[in-house]
Order: C-alpha cells, then sequence, then structure tokens
C-alpha cells in the first residue's frame, strides 16, 4: 500500500511577470478542488464523443464499446445526440423557465417577509390589530381611532411607535 503522507500536490501555474510556467506546492484539499471541475469537464466530453445506442428496452443509452469496432459509429448510423432542443421540451408540454424570474430578489423578498413576521410576533395584541387595521386593510387613524374607541392623535402616537419597532427589528436583523 502506497503511502500518501508524502505524497506532494502542486499546480501548474504561469506567473504573469515572467510569463514562464512554475509549479506552486498546495494541499491536497486545495489541489483537489481546483482540479475537479477540470476533471467534470474532461469527463462531459468523453460522454458526449460516445454515441447513443438503443438498449435491450428500446432507451437510448451511451455506448461502452470502443469506438474502432463499434458498429454504429462505423456505418455512419449512428444516433449521435450531444444535446436536446428546447422545442423538444415544448412538443412534450413542459414549460421552461422565465428566464427574467430574479431568485436574487426572490430570496430578499421572502427573507425581509420572515423579519417582518418576527418583528410582528413581538408586538402586543393590541398593537397587532393596529398594525392589521392601518397596514394591511388599510383604514384611516380616524376609522381605527373609532374602531378602537380611542382618540386619532393616539392613534397616530401608536403607529409612529409600531414603525419604530419594526424598523428597529430590521436594523437588528
Amino acid at each position: 500500500m502506497k503511502d500518501n503522507k508524502c505524497k506532494q500536490y502542486y499546480l501548474t501555474v504561469q506567473n504573469p511577470a515572467t510569463g514562464k510556467y512554475e509549479k506552486v506546492f498546495v494541499t491536497e484539499e486545495v489541489y483537489r478542488a481546483y482540479k475537479k471541475p477540470v476533471r467534470k469537464e474532461q469527463s462531459r466530453r468523453r460522454r458526449e464523443d460516445r454515441c447513443l445506442v438503443q438498449n435491450k428496452h428500446g432507451n437510448l443509452v451511451r455506448c461502452t464499446e470502443d469506438c474502432k469496432e463499434c458498429e454504429y459509429y462505423n456505418s455512419g448510423q449512428k444516433p449521435k445526440v450531444n444535446g436536446l432542443s428546447l422545442d423538444v421540451f415544448k412538443e412534450q408540454g413542459l414549460e421552461i423557465a422565465d428566464a427574467r424570474a430574479d431568485l436574487e430578489s426572490d430570496y430578499i423578498r421572502r427573507e425581509e417577509m420572515q423579519t417582518l413576521k418576527d418583528a410582528y410576533s413581538t408586538l402586543s395584541p393590541v398593537q397587532r390589530k393596529l398594525f392589521r387595521l392601518f397596514f394591511i386593510e388599510n383604514e384611516g387613524q380616524a376609522e381605527i381611532a373609532a374602531i378602537m374607541g380611542v382618540s386619532q392623535p393616539a392613534i397616530c402616537k401608536a403607529i409612529a411607535k409600531i414603525k419604530a419597532v419594526i424598523k428597529n427589528y430590521f436594523e437588528k436583523f
């Protein structure tokens, strides 16, 4: 069994000042992280170069034979497919996601909504009722004052306090 403790890993990197290629010694983790996408791309290209043949179930699979001996390759009849057209998906009734969809804004919106829910949970029951009436049901301060049986300036102060609590909560997180 080989002893991997003494094995050294290096990457060949071009020195921008001299233009020469140099060995840079790195840890095994750095080496593997650097080489992983390169190896994946090499595997994808090798796989893509293989022709597609029908297996015994009628499904298309990649040929595993040597291409020099492959009957499909030599006959020129091989169904070599390197990718699928998007039209194939449309014909099968599958919809393609909208490229304009902005995942980052959706994520930010969800995070802000969760923060707002957390802030809402810190409000007292009276403040929650006031929040719902003013911000969700769009009631005016005078209508809320009549519903809750208090003066309109008191509602104005309570709304300002709710806004301050929510603003403070968003600044914390």
